[in-house]
């Protein structure tokens, strides 16, 4: 069986010459790091959970587990991060990595990547929201 224990997208958008990265990280326990390419930070700990938060972090997972029972392992050496305007989402399951990634405007259409992305991307909003107030 496999079981997604986390779920890392990294986004490099086309801005500052390609040094945009963001990076999400959700994890089953409730666990959430969000990482602007500002360097400012976001964390939400499963110890602390923002109950606005639990249903869109199940809505990632959920994904993550559907996409993990479609792509493969990566086997390959660990990759630099993304080029700019390309989104990476890389799936911690079972001890394995799985990976898929390309250019945004590719992965925000594809039928298996822009599921996540689109999930994600709500909890990135409510996220930073609450960091905001």
């Amino acid at each position: 069986t496999k079981e997604v224990l986390g779920v890392i997208i990294e986004y490099n958008q086309r801005i500052n010459h390609g040094k945009g990265l963001d990076t999400l990280a959700v994890y089953p326990d409730g666990n959430i790091r969000y990482i602007n390419y500002t360097g400012k930070m976001a964390v939400v700990t499963g110890d602390q959970p923002v109950a606005q938060l639990e249903q869109p972090v199940k809505d990632v997972l959920e994904q993550a587990n559907q996409l993990a029972q479609i792509i493969g392992i990566w086997d390959k050496k660990r990759l630099p991060p993304p080029a700019s305007g390309n989104i990476r989402i890389t799936l911690l399951v079972n001890g394995d990595i799985y990976l898929g990634q390309g250019p945004d405007k590719v992965m925000f259409n594809d039928k298996l990547g822009a599921p996540i992305l689109q999930k994600a991307s709500v909890l990135l909003q409510q996220l930073t929201q609450l960091a905001t107030e």
